[in-house]
């Protein structure tokens, strides 16, 4: 869909096959500009536009699956959706996310991982959410368990701690 529009537009595109994904290229300046102007420039710097909150929820979905298509994750375990992430650099990216979340009825939490060498912030959706999240935007999930029995995250006044059985 992306390289047919692209092609209406008369930008040439090439694909790189990557194990995970294709990527569909463009060496377009016009192209890199109109989207660096509306998006931000850099991993630090991007944002969504007010008026994209501002969008039909359909959209506004389909949006949301193109961001967790290429940086989000969801887990289950055992058949089971357990969390759902979005990880990036830009907190206003983030919040602006979060934002779209919550029109679709999906509430999250922001919080900064734990891990070694890791920089920026992260969306964290659970429980029912994450089931919801995850029939909204019709993704399938990777089907593993998480690697680390043991771990915990804080978000303003809680800590999260994973359990296994209660």
């Amino acid at each position: 869909f992306v390289e047919q529009q692209l092609w209406r537009l008369g930008v040439s595109t090439y694909r790189v096959r990557k194990p995970w994904a294709v990527q569909i290229c463009t060496a377009s300046a016009l192209l890199s500009r109109l989207l660096m102007d509306t998006f931000g420039a850099g991993a630090r710097n991007k944002y969504i536009p007010g008026w994209m909150q501002r969008l039909p929820i359909q959209l506004v979905v389909g949006f949301l699956k193109g961001l967790w298509e290429g940086d989000g994750s969801l887990f289950v375990d055992h058949g089971r959706y357990i969390t759902g992430d979005y990880s990036s650099i830009s907190e206003s990216l983030i919040n602006s996310i979060r934002s779209l979340l919550v029109r679709c009825g999906i509430f999250s939490s922001i919080y900064i991982p734990l891990r070694a060498g890791h920089v920026g912030l992260s969306l964290r959706v659970q429980g029912k959410q994450v089931d919801t999240l995850g029939r909204l935007i019709d993704i399938p999930v990777l089907n593993v368990r998480y690697q680390e029995r043991f771990w915990h995250e804080f978000d303003e006044d809680y800590c999260y701690v994973m359990v296994d059985v209660i």
